[in-house]
């Protein structure tokens, strides 16, 4: 492995940029919780056939040492990140913990995790960038999801949210396993939690055929009365009406 740069490669259907690729040294002990082998970190776009659609931003670990399997990690909230735990796997307590991150509240707290353990590791950010939370002292903020973001008007970004990017995930990051090892994984896993676990739902539906095993772990299944529940709670809470019927 070396560290490089800019390297784009448009074999599949789809384009894929490498923006970064940086060598990782090995931390902690071997069988560990908190062991890290030695690994590439692959950071990349994959860009979109709408050029009004936004990018989908990826991530790929890959251990010097590889076991030929690999685990594609599902996505968190309304994803909007690259998924945390491509890594380490932060439990509860630990600095850098974020509730919802996927595999860390259903992952044995003294196990080794998947890159400790030889796999490889993947993930995708679905094909948005997530705002910036109110800085504090602004006020009262609007509820998450009570408000359409721009990226959910375009309906590739938001067929890439829903299921599709999960797909050109996988797809790029067996092509970079097959240039930088020769050959692709013989064993996938996918794992989430939350919005992770629909995705698992979602893979395990539509993309069953190409994975080994699926775990979905508190799938967020009822994504229709979630996505109305804020904004008809915001209405409630403005109409006149039912504010001075409540007076």
């Amino acid at each position: 492995f070396r560290n490089v740069t800019g390297v784009q490669t448009c074999a599949l259907p789809i384009c894929a940029v490498i923006k970064t690729a940086v060598l990782k040294a090995t931390s902690g002990q071997p069988n560990a919780p908190d062991y890290l082998p030695e690994y590439c970190e692959i950071l990349g776009e994959i860009k979109p056939v709408d050029p009004k659609a936004p990018v989908i931003k990826f991530g790929v670990n890959l251990p010097t040492s590889w076991n030929q399997k690999a685990w594609h990690i599902g996505g968190q909230g309304t994803n909007g990140i690259v998924p945390v735990d491509l890594a380490a796997v932060l439990r509860y307590g630990q600095p850098g913990f974020r509730a919802g991150s996927p595999l860390n509240a259903t992952y044995p707290p003294d196990a080794p995790t998947p890159l400790g353990k030889g796999y490889a590791t993947f993930g995708g950010d679905s094909g948005h960038e997530n705002p910036p939370p109110a800085p504090r002292g602004t006020g009262p903020q609007a509820p998450a999801g009570s408000i359409a973001l721009e990226w959910e008007k375009n309906e590739e970004a938001w067929m890439n949210y829903t299921y599709q990017g999960l797909q050109k995930t996988k797809d790029v990051a067996f092509e970079i396993m097959q240039r930088m090892y020769g050959t692709k994984s013989k064993i996938t896993y996918f794992g989430g939690q939350s919005n992770g676990g629909r995705d698992s739902l979602n893979t395990a539906n539509r993309f069953g055929d190409e994975y080994d095993g699926v775990l979905g772990a508190g799938p967020l299944t009822f994504w229709t009365g979630w996505g109305l529940e804020a904004a008809l709670r915001v209405k409630n809470q403005l109409d006149p009406e039912i504010g001075r019927a409540h007076a």
